[in-house]
């Protein structure tokens, strides 16, 4: 039966932490996710295992390399989801395990391995994947010695990524071995790993914007990668992506611990070769079919069962997942809270300024910025941010995705009846004649239009907590903390916003229910995941589009999705009432440089 079940392997990759699915497993019914398949699946294909069988022998994408025979059965592996680290003092709801993770790791139990499901039941493989060859002979790749295979799967990930970065070529690094090293028959593993450049040679910058493609190829073509920031391995080391060449049967034991150690990228980690899991940024592993069997020669899978997944969760539902991990119950957890955001890399964090930092931990752990990497995902750039100072942090997102409303009107005043804010608008309020500036992420709009958002609150006694905070209720105009006059509940009310507010809006998720966007598919995607990314739905999509194979997307494939739709069964929680009345008022539209 199709579930939400949070000791499933596509729930340990979703990101989403675990004591938040269990509140939500309830919502989702088993019946409503078998018939929803089956509906696309009836409505699409012949049968589904008619459709893998077609997926198996033809190219999803461009061809780089004669496609390997499928494997007769494909191994049973996945990974319980790690424990997230939490600390003394953190609310946690009794029916909910432990929280998201933030920073830098504490230590943590010993994995354990389940089974995946049968790939008929898995339904959906990635965009872009494509088995690799099986030539080891050795080649050369700029100043490196590679395996053919390891070449061929780079020079296809080339093809999808298609950036300025010569992959195959210049951007290749030097090996760390000498020239006769390298020459030698027993490379010792290393014609499976390949290093990157990303700097710009010109002036030293590191090109933060051909990351994310660059991973997303590299990894639908095969590769465990991740970016290794400047300063990240110590404070001399310049940036580079390190890619590990997935199956490949020559692996030293240090580039197989960076697939399947603690840290492993089968784990949902960066591959730095520790013993406690340091979080991927990159979102997690792309299993393609061919992978499961090189995974489970490294991963040994044990004896446990586990139940298929067709879904992914929606972004609402994320959001308000992390958000609310997030949150506090003394003032010392705060106080470690802020130590763990790092937004000062010092220590020497503070509760009382880290409303920016906070609010794009959640942004950034929801999957919502729009990079992964770079400035827009340092949690620094959001510290003391003031968008008319120093223009941050409005100036580190991209127009084209983003547009800033700006209201002169103190929010004490504001009518939020006629302009509503929806769920992950990014809110920076003025402090004018008040006490304060602040930012936060609106982070959940129930039925009846009440806005929350989860932030750093100053209590009575004169402490911090992060709370799950009413913001306005259109229906009662002095509740909420913006309009509230009851300064002992912690009201904003003539303390911050008296001189306005900005509001940061996604364009194509900040549009009312129904409204249809283009999506353009991306290596590594799946239909699921794409429909929860908009908060749309599979039959929705179905029916909207013309797919070749929907279990297996084609990368560069256009889609036509119908964003923020109802969620389909009664059971489930309906859909905030503000998303169709959003903002029919002209507030003004600022105009920011380009980037």
């Amino acid at each position: 039966m199709f579930k939400i079940d949070p000791h499933h392997w596509f729930w340990s990759r979703s990101g989403v932490p675990r004591r938040a699915l269990l509140p939500l497993a309830g919502l989702f019914a088993a019946a409503k996710s078998l018939l929803l398949a089956s509906i696309l699946l009836a409505a699409l294909l012949p049968s589904a295992g008619a459709a893998l069988a077609r997926d198996a022998g033809s190219p999803h994408s461009v061809e780089a390399w004669p496609r390997s025979e499928p494997a007769s059965a494909l191994p049973k592996l996945a990974l319980e989801p790690m424990s997230d680290r939490s600390f003394p003092g953190q609310a946690i709801h009794p029916d909910t395990a432990a929280p998201i993770l933030w920073s830098q790791p504490q230590s943590l139990p010993a994995l354990k391995l389940r089974p995946l499901p049968d790939a008929e039941l898995l339904l959906f493989e990635p965009a872009g994947c494509q088995a690799p060859p099986s030539d080891y002979s050795p080649v050369r790749a700029g100043p490196r010695m590679l395996s053919a295979r390891t070449l061929a799967m780079l020079a296809y990930a080339a093809q999808l990524y298609g950036g300025r970065l010569d992959i195959t070529g210049e951007a290749v690094l030097p090996s760390p071995r000498s020239a006769a090293e390298q020459e030698n028959p027993d490379p010792g593993g290393e014609y499976g790993v390949v290093d990157l450049a990303v700097v710009e040679r010109a002036d030293g910058r590191v090109l933060y914007e051909e990351i994310d493609p660059l991973i997303r190829a590299l990894r639908a073509a095969g590769f465990a990668a991740w970016l290794r920031d400047r300063a990240e391995l110590n404070p001399k080391s310049e940036a580079y992506v390190h890619a590990v060449a997935i199956g490949d049967r020559q692996l030293s034991d240090e580039a197989l611990a960076q697939l399947s150690g603690p840290d492993g990228y089968f784990h949902g980690g960066r591959g730095l070769g520790g013993n406690v899991l340091v979080p991927d940024p990159h979102g997690g592993p792309v299993l393609c079919r061919w992978m499961y069997q090189p995974a489970a020669a490294d991963l040994r899978a044990g004896p446990a069962l586990a139940g298929p997944a067709v879904t992914e969760p929606r972004w609402e539902m994320r959001l308000q997942a992390v958000a609310e991990s997030f949150i506090t119950s003394d003032p010392e957890a705060t106080a470690e809270l802020a130590r763990q955001l790092g937004y000062l890399s010092s220590g020497q964090e503070d509760p009382s300024n880290m409303c920016g930092p906070l609010s794009a931990a959640i942004l950034r752990e929801a999957g919502l910025l729009p990079a992964s990497v770079g400035p827009v995902a340092n949690l620094k750039s959001y510290w003391l941010a003031n968008p008319v100072t120093n223009g941050r942090p409005w100036s580190l997102f991209p127009a084209d995705q983003y547009q800033v409303y700006r209201f002169q009107t103190g929010t004490d005043r504001f009518d939020f009846a006629d302009w509503p804010l929806l769920p992950g608008d990014f809110v920076y309020t003025y402090a004018g004649r008040g006490s304060f500036s602040h930012m936060f992420v609106v982070t959940e709009v129930d039925t009846s239009g009440r806005a929350y958002t989860v932030t750093n609150q100053l209590q009575p006694d004169g402490g911090y907590l992060v709370q799950r905070v009413l913001l306005y209720d259109p229906q009662e105009h002095e509740a909420g903390v913006l309009h509230s006059p009851c300064l002992e509940c912690g009201s904003w009310r003539r303390r911050t916003g008296l001189g306005g507010f900005d509001v940061l809006r996604r364009r194509d998720l900040g549009q009312p229910s129904g409204t249809e966007v283009v999506h353009t598919v991306l290596p590594g995607e799946t239909l699921p995941r794409i429909a929860g990314a908009y908060g749309s739905t599979l039959a929705a999509l179905a029916e909207r589009n013309e797919f070749n194979n929907p279990l297996a997307l084609q990368v560069g494939e256009q889609l036509l999705i119908s964003v923020n739709l109802p969620l389909a069964g009664p059971e489930d929680p309906a859909p905030s009432a503000s998303i169709n009345d959003a903002a029919s008022l002209a507030p003004t539209q600022l105009t920011r440089p380009s980037h």
